[in-house]
């Protein structure tokens, strides 16, 4: 009789070892799925930042003697950096 709860309490061990192995691999993915969510959430952050930077140096320049005669090709320039920013 003592043989048998041994051997049942034996596993149960393994059981509650097997699944506590399985939760720790699963907290550890869900970890790394949540670090990069922020890490893409921190790079979206500074992108914006930069795009409005760099849009107020634009709004900068053509407001210079001289800026506005490049108006168009500037433009132009920042539509194309706006779509390889989109990709």
């Amino acid at each position: 009789m003592q043989f048998d709860e041994l051997t049942a309490a034996a596993i149960k061990l393994k059981a509650l070892e097997k699944q506590k192995a399985h939760l720790a691999a699963q907290l550890a993915t869900k970890q790394r799925a949540l670090d990069q969510a922020n890490k893409l959430a921190e790079a979206k952050r500074k992108l914006t930042a930069m795009q409005e930077e760099v849009a107020n140096l634009q709004k900068a320049y053509e407001g210079t003697p001289g800026g506005s005669s490049q108006q168009q090709e500037n433009h132009s320039f920042r539509q194309t950096n706006h779509l390889h920013y989109d990709e």
